[in-house]
């Protein structure tokens, strides 16, 4: 299974239990801790992390440099968190991101680091890239390779996946990792005029509402994405409570501030690009996550290089073309009669989709042109149905079971105070950690 890190692009964070004085405490625990004990302190990011307690081989020719991007590179490997030499051991497996010499990435990675510090803050959010803390390097900087633009890191806890562009199938068809792991099954086929047509009406509803879920955490702490796309949402195959993960917070910004630099991704971005609305800016996250939808939902868009074509030219040329009146689009490509259209699979698909009425609805106001006119996320919740609805209501209650306790046996649910994980990523109550510590 391929290492990815959940975070930025790739990282997600960990958490152990041990005591504040013996080694690293993270913001999740101290903050159940505050509020078991009743007292008023807010902890705002994990403590600074010990750059001797790294496993890291920090060299390219070390294996360990997972990725390099336009900005910066993200490293693996494990971080000692055993509190003292008789204690168990416990090890946590960590991705570190660090920019490029470029002043624009250094500026760019203080940023980021900015926006992981507000989301760890109150213990994080399910089903977003869960930041550990920081790490300055200055005392090793002789292990790390050249064109390192400063020491400071941002680390993430590692995860067992792959994002979710790795499983779009190259015929078009349904992922088996992707179905199991989300628990859909290929839909029935939607009539359309001759016969029937098979898109992925499940999966797509699957995909939108587990990504809305911690988007509407997202978007009530102020922090728009900017960049929310297919390869910015992992799978993580081992959290059966949030199988989708968001990740990647590089373009992320609060509400109320200025993107720092123009960047964003054609294919995805709504016109309003680069810039949110400033009224409403967290209406450009839900643009993104439409055309995210319907790349899941159309096998044409996603059927090997013809299915990159094809998305481009959909989602830069023909959707604009009708001035992003999504509906308009679909049926002029299901009556087109004139051959007017390249990709004609497409046509079909469309005329399935425009059967498919409260799905369609849903994609038409996500991809409105106007951001003023783009639900928010509880609102696209609420067109997928009574199920979605429930799931957010458990999702902001806490009532999310994280798995069974490895003392006792019984569900152990985020609301939950004074849980924790261990490195293995068992779950324990309060109570159960004493007798496990």
């Amino acid at each position: 299974m391929q290492k990815q890190a959940v975070g930025a692009g790739m990282g997600q964070g960990a958490v152990q239990q041990v005591q504040q004085n013996q080694g690293f405490v993270p913001a999740w625990m101290r903050n159940a801790q505050a509020a078991s004990s009743g007292t008023n302190t807010v902890w705002k990011q994990g403590d600074a992390m010990d750059p001797q307690k790294f496993k890291v081989m920090w060299r390219a020719n070390g294996g360990t440099k997972m990725q390099q991007g336009g900005f910066g590179y993200v490293y693996f490997g494990g971080y000692d968190a055993t509190p003292n030499p008789k204690a168990r051991p416990l090890s946590i497996n960590t991705a570190i991101k660090l920019p490029n010499t470029d002043p624009d990435s250094v500026k760019a990675h203080y940023l980021e680091m900015e926006i992981n510090k507000k989301i760890a803050a109150d213990g994080g959010v399910p089903g977003v890239a869960d930041f550990i803390g920081t790490v300055d390097l200055s005392p090793i900087k002789a292990q790390l390779p050249p064109g390192i633009g400063a020491m400071d890191g941002i680390v993430w806890r590692t995860v067992e996946g792959k994002t979710l562009d790795n499983f779009f199938d190259r015929g078009g068809g349904m992922s088996p990792v992707l179905a199991n792991v989300l628990k859909v099954t290929d839909s029935k086929p939607t009539k359309i005029k001759g016969g029937v047509c098979y898109i992925k009406t499940e999966l797509c509803r699957n995909v939108l509402g587990r990504t809305l879920i911690p988007l509407t955490a997202l978007h009530e702490k102020g922090i728009i994405h900017r960049d929310l796309k297919p390869r910015n949402i992992m799978l993580a195959e081992k959290d059966p409570q949030n199988p989708l993960c968001i990740i990647d917070f590089g373009s992320a910004i609060t509400k109320g501030s200025r993107p720092f630099m123009n960047d964003f991704t054609a294919v995805y971005a709504p016109p309003e690009a680069p810039e949110p609305d400033f009224f409403k800016p967290e209406s450009y996250d839900i643009f993104h996550l439409g055309i995210t939808g319907l790349r899941v939902l159309m096998p044409s868009l996603i059927a090997g290089e013809n299915g990159i074509a094809t998305l481009g030219k959909v989602a830069t040329v023909e959707i604009p073309g009708y001035d992003y009146d999504l509906r308009a689009w679909a049926t002029a490509r299901a009556t087109d009669t004139a051959s007017r259209f390249e990709f004609k699979a497409l046509n079909a698909e469309c005329e399935a989709l425009l059967n498919q009425p409260e799905l369609m609805d849903l994609l038409c106001k996500m991809l409105d042109k106007n951001p003023a006119n783009r639900p928010s996320a509880e609102q696209c919740i609420q067109m997928l149905g009574p199920e979605w609805v429930a799931r957010l209501q458990e999702y902001k209650e806490g009532r999310q079971s994280r798995g069974n306790c490895g003392t006792c046996g019984q569900p152990v649910y985020s609301s939950d105070k004074g849980r924790f994980r261990d490195a293995r990523g068992t779950y324990f109550h309060e109570g159960c950690a004493q007798m496990y510590s």
